[in-house]
């Protein structure tokens, strides 16, 4: 039986792999390792978005969708479901869907501003806070 560590260190080879065979133009085969890396942990959410660039690529827009809509669900603070709220209108737009990726770009628009004006509101805070320590 494999320790955690090494199960660990074997998904994280796994997605480093898996972009690897990406950058190289080999999307069959990224496509195989990302998919090992399991759906809740550390490396979940740059596979999920590799996943999707792999299927992407070869031409299965829809079932990029699968793995980017599944990352539009999570933390918007992680880069990859960043990149995902953009990923998804793209594919929309690939597959002659107009109006859905309309619809996705507006969200992704409004999300992102909303996310800025909550970053905004943190740094006023703090430097709230700063100032009121001088005192």
């Amino acid at each position: 039986m494999r320790s955690r560590r090494a199960t660990g260190f074997a998904r994280q080879a796994n997605l480093a792999l898996g972009f690897s065979w990406l950058k190289l133009g080999r999307a069959a085969d990224a496509e195989q390792v990302l998919q090992r890396v399991r759906l809740a942990g550390p490396q979940s959410n740059k596979a999920l978005l590799g996943l999707g660039w792999a299927q992407s690529s070869e031409g299965k827009y829809s079932a990029a969708l699968a793995p980017w809509l599944e990352l539009k669900q999570r933390d918007l603070l992680d880069a990859a479901v960043q990149e995902a709220y953009l990923a998804i209108p793209f594919a929309y737009a690939q597959l002659k869907s107009d109006g859905q990726a309309a619809q996705y770009y507006n969200f992704a628009i409004d999300s992102f501003q909303q996310e800025s004006a909550r970053i905004d509101q943190s740094i006023i805070a703090v430097r709230s806070a700063r100032s009121l320590r001088r005192c």
